[in-house]
């Protein structure tokens, strides 16, 4: 990593078995694959909420909690660690892009509706963070209790194999080509 402030990557999901492979936690899953690919160990954490790997100054993180209240826990990490909005990225699904698809998008920045994103918003009262949308499609009704459980169901094989070839691997390009420089 150049410059020598710590960079934080938050994997936006819900913490708990029964959520662990849906199509909301994409950014948790995200967190796994730059674990691996970056030689990074997680760890838990109950000081900082959270799963947590940290090396030379990359610090990968997976709040215990749930979506809507996540906030908080980024702030306790940030607040630990002192790292600046600017400096964190948040990693998270997109039901307005397809699947295979990520876009990096740069600060100050509305929530378009995620609540994981706008908890964070809320919390650092700041949006002037960088982050990753992960495409998982939109079910064709946008009536919320669809909407809820679309993102709530379990990811397909043909999902998980989309993920890990097409959409993880954008992930890291975004992470060491315009986050970590």
């Amino acid at each position: 990593m150049r410059g020598t402030e710590a960079k934080l990557i938050v994997g936006l999901g819900n913490h708990g078995k029964e959520f662990l492979r849906t199509k909301h936690n994409v950014g948790f899953l995200a967190i796994d694959y730059l674990a691996y690919q970056l030689g990074i160990g997680l760890r838990s954490n109950y000081k900082l909420r959270g799963l947590v790997g940290e090396k030379d100054g990359v610090i990968l993180y997976k709040p215990f909690s749930s979506m809507n209240i996540l906030g908080f826990n980024v702030a306790v990490i940030t607040k630990d660690r002192k790292i600046k909005p600017e400096n964190i990225m948040l990693v998270h699904d997109e039901l307005e892009l397809r699947k295979g698809i990520c876009k990096f998008r740069d600060g100050n920045l509305s929530h378009i509706g995620h609540n994981g994103i706008k908890s964070v918003q809320k919390t650092l009262k700041n949006n002037n963070f960088k982050r990753i949308r992960i495409g998982i499609d939109r079910p064709k009704s946008r009536a919320p209790k669809v909407v809820g459980s679309y993102v709530l169901s379990d990811l397909s094989k043909n999902d998980i194999s989309t993920l890990n070839d097409k959409s993880f691997p954008q992930v890291l390009d975004f992470v060491q080509n315009k986050f970590l420089i």
